[in-house]
């Protein structure tokens, strides 16, 4: 609603696919199937076996972080764990992926909208979809943005953004935390075409944060109510954390991890978190106050480092 009624905004066509969900009860509702979607993991993988046959194919890649974080199933099926593995071990690895797999979503344009007309709009409407999501979600602390998560409409090119079960930072909690304010991965890039993250997208992620900096405490009084809410979760509990993880959920299970600070009150919790919300709302970002381009530029810099990528869990596919 705010971006449709900011002038600036709404000549962008800025804005958020969302979807309906009807509650049945506390734990149990219907949610809406998002017609003319698919999600970006099912193409971007095929495609890059298609398009690119020669380079190291997703599955792969995903074996060799795996074997390089977690270790290697003896023939006793149990886990041999290698030693503590560096960031700059991370790093190396992650790059040496980078150079033997190449981006391909560009393509998903070339092939889904035959007619140019079509194609120029729906790709701007990919890379304004990609910036108002991307914005939104750091401030609300959107996590857990791996390619099954995300979908494309193939009719207008707009991304839909599914599964909210980790917010308000929750994915810091988890024990790969996550280091990039949003995903805007070598893939996601390659699909704005060859101005990349400059142009359309930074216009557009420089208006949408504006919008919500000049409605700061219209936002904050929303995220106030849940506070209140005694549904609401503000951290991840350990059974939480297996599940996401898709680890077995034991008492017994070596891999059985422990949120940091869920033994933590409450309403500190919930305390420190909207107080950091806040504080993207002010553009106060480590403790400088910056202005709307210095925030945009900052969030896009560590967004696509790759310091931080190489450090995000394997299943979440950072080289995609």
């Amino acid at each position: 609603m705010l971006l449709d009624d900011d002038d600036d905004t709404r000549k962008r066509q800025l804005k958020l696919r969302t979807y309906e969900i009807k509650p049945l009860s506390p734990c149990v509702g219907v949610l809406e199937w998002c017609n003319n979607t698919v999600p970006l993991h099912s193409w971007i993988k095929s495609a890059h076996l298609r398009i690119h046959p020669n380079d190291w194919s997703p599955t792969a890649c995903i074996n060799k972080l795996e074997l390089l974080v977690t270790g290697k199933i003896g023939k006793d099926k149990k886990l041999i764990k290698p030693p503590d593995v560096s960031p700059q071990a991370q790093l190396k690895e992650y790059n040496q992926i980078c150079s033997h797999l190449h981006p391909v979503f560009h393509h998903y344009f070339l092939e889904t909208y035959t007619d140019s007309f079509e194609w120029f709009k729906c790709r701007q409407n990919y890379s304004r979809s990609v910036a108002s999501n991307s914005i939104v979600g750091y401030i609300l602390g959107l996590g857990d943005r791996h390619l099954n998560n995300i979908l494309i409409d193939k009719t207008t090119g707009e991304l839909v953004h599914i599964d909210f079960g980790i917010t308000f930072e929750m994915g810091k909690s988890l024990p790969s935390p996550e280091k990039v304010p949003f995903r805007l991965t070598r893939d996601l890039v390659d699909g704005m075409g060859t101005s990349g993250t400059e142009g359309i997208f930074r216009r557009s992620c420089e208006a949408t944060m504006r919008v919500l900096r000049s409605n700061c405490e219209l936002l904050m009084a929303v995220a106030e109510v849940l506070r209140h809410d005694p549904l609401q979760r503000w951290a991840l509990s350990p059974t939480a954390i297996a599940k996401q993880l898709h680890l077995p959920v034991s008492k017994n299970n070596p891999n059985q991890v422990v949120a940091l600070g869920v033994e933590q009150d409450r309403q500190v919790v919930a305390t420190n978190v909207l107080l950091k919300l806040r504080q993207r709302l002010k553009g106060i970002e480590q403790g400088d106050s910056l202005s709307v381009e210095g925030q945009i530029q900052m969030l896009i810099t560590q967004a696509t480092d790759p310091e931080n990528l190489c450090m995000m869990y394997r299943g979440w596919q950072a080289y995609l």
